[in-house]
């Protein structure tokens, strides 16, 4: 958990009252409560003061910059930073960053701990269920992967696994750092809580349909743990995810129509039937859940 936020620019508007409206929803006492930080003008001599007086780790912290000075502070003295776009000061180039703020609109204690926790090269918790942890996936869950797709045929709505365990590993890596890191979002694994043993795959991807990009929900769970409702419960989970974090209005889902325990999940879940298609000499069936609020009508989401 970040135990203090460190912010190097005037443009904050009301960004730090939300945080502390957020903390007083959740419940924080003073002892839980992370430290907030706002100095116009940040340098390393200012940034080492304030972890000094605050007595805090530097990567138990998080510093939003602005200037390539702040930048490198932080990176001198081993704080994660995002990069703010300051309107005002075109000429400041902020390189070597992973995320670059436009504005505090839509940011968030969440997003927040999110960013945090991915620089310091840990997996991001999603959601978590009665029986599952939904987080994203690494490195090291490799072995337990090249197990369950060996096990359980993924079919063409869940990406293979590379035989060449190196080639996965790189791609993986990659996957880690630019899907979940600059979209937020992608096949995240399920780890049943009382065992600890990875049983599945679900999230989203990327389709094309129609001219037109939209997000396609997808699941894969392991011989040992189908038929327990795992991939309903999984699936709420990454439903409400996106719904309720990613602000998707809607979300497609594919199946073969012979295909009945997963057309059975997909119908618990929500989704209805819109149409049989034709993609690569297969017949499926394109199913899709439109959320309480959003327009029925065909718009692009992304």
């Amino acid at each position: 958990m970040i135990k203090g936020l460190i912010v190097g620019t005037v443009h904050t508007g009301d960004f730090f009252e939300r945080l502390r409206a957020e903390e007083r929803e959740k419940g924080l006492g003073e002892g839980q409560r992370r430290k907030l930080e706002s100095r116009p003008r940040l340098d390393g001599e200012i940034l080492r003061e304030i972890l000094r007086l605050w007595q805090e780790k530097p990567w138990d912290c998080l510093c939003i910059a602005e200037t390539p000075q702040a930048v490198e502070a932080a990176r001198v003295l081993g704080v994660p930073c995002i990069g703010y776009r300051n309107p005002g000061q075109e000429e400041s180039r902020l390189w070597g960053l992973d995320w670059l703020l436009e504005g505090f609109q839509e940011i968030d204690w969440r997003f927040l701990e999110m960013v945090h926790t991915r620089a310091l090269g840990r997996p991001v918790v999603i959601e978590e269920t009665k029986r599952l942890t939904i987080r994203e996936m690494t490195v090291e869950d490799l072995d337990a992967l090249y197990v369950l797709y060996r096990e359980t045929s993924p079919g063409r709505f869940v990406e293979n696994l590379d035989p060449d365990r190196r080639v996965e590993e790189a791609r993986t890596k990659a996957y880690i750092r630019y899907m979940y890191g600059l979209h937020q979002f992608g096949m995240w694994v399920l780890v049943e809580k009382s065992s600890g043993c990875l049983v599945g795959r679900a999230g989203f991807g990327l389709v094309d349909y129609r001219g037109r990009t939209e997000m396609d929900f997808g699941y894969l769970v392991g011989k040992a743990w189908q038929g327990q409702g795992y991939a309903k419960e999984a699936g709420r989970a990454v439903l409400e995810y996106g719904r309720d974090f990613l602000y998707l209005k809607s979300v497609c889902a594919y199946t073969h129509p012979e295909n009945l325990p997963s057309r059975a999940v997909l119908e618990k879940l929500g989704f209805e039937i819109q149409e049989e298609l034709k993609a690569e000499g297969e017949r499926l069936l394109r199913y899709e859940i439109i959320f309480p609020g959003a327009c029925k009508t065909s718009q692009p989401m992304l």
